[in-house]
């Protein structure tokens, strides 16, 4: 069982290296430092003025569309409303105001990152959307992009299974370890019940030898 777990922990750590699709995408975009109504990021058209460049946008995109991608957005923590997000021809950004998407836009979870705050949206689902149109521009407004990044669902999986099989494997280790213990501990009592009785035989036998003396020199005399 032990050589099973420890074949299977490398063989995800393996699979973990090589399968670079499952790599996380994280960019920095605190190039702009005031937020306006509308502050654009990048496109998916080359613009010299955009603070995320062409290749960096086609990282993140393509790191969107792999199933259970994670898209997170750090923004500041500064007013009481934001919109952040892909603008295309269908709306693919997050309403401060619609956490659930009811209203149309892209349903998301915050939370606190210090001063921060981090807005975690389904990445594939903003990959159909954007995909579906002819452009896209990435956008925020009422707080300040800081940062984007995609966690891949294959990224966090093989992490996640790889300390599983190693926390199995340590589990295995200490019950062999506790059961060896247990045995030891058998064959030591086994031991001393064994021995017992025959000390206890020979020591009961101890009268009777010296009655037989005592018996053979009182018929010599």
């Amino acid at each position: 069982m032990k050589k099973f777990l420890s074949m299977a922990v490398a063989l995800v750590m393996v699979l973990s290296l090589t399968c670079v699709a499952f790599a996380d995408v994280s960019v920095d975009v605190s190039g702009i430092d005031t937020a306006s109504s509308w502050d654009t990021y990048g496109a998916s058209y080359e613009d010299d003025s955009m603070v995320i460049s062409l290749d960096d946008m086609n990282a993140i995109v393509e790191a969107l569309s792999e199933d259970g991608s994670q898209l997170v957005y750090t923004i500041t923590n500064t007013a009481g409303w934001f919109q952040v997000g892909f603008n295309a021809d269908t709306a693919a950004y997050s309403n401060s105001g619609d956490p659930d998407g009811e209203s149309g836009y892209v349903a998301y979870t915050v939370e606190a990152d210090g001063d921060n705050q981090k807005v975690t949206v389904d990445g594939k689902a903003v990959y159909d959307l954007i995909t579906a149109s002819d452009w896209y521009q990435l956008i925020c407004g009422g707080e300040v992009l800081l940062n984007v990044t995609v966690v891949s669902a294959g990224s966090e999986t093989a992490a996640v299974e790889a300390e599983e099989a190693e926390a199995a494997e340590e589990t295995e280790e200490a019950s062999e370890e506790a059961a060896e213990a247990a045995e030891e501990t058998t064959e030591a009592a086994a031991e001393e019940t064994t021995t017992s009785p025959a000390t206890g035989v020979a020591l009961a036998l101890v009268p009777m030898a010296i009655a037989g003396i005592a018996v053979v020199g009182s018929k010599r005399r």
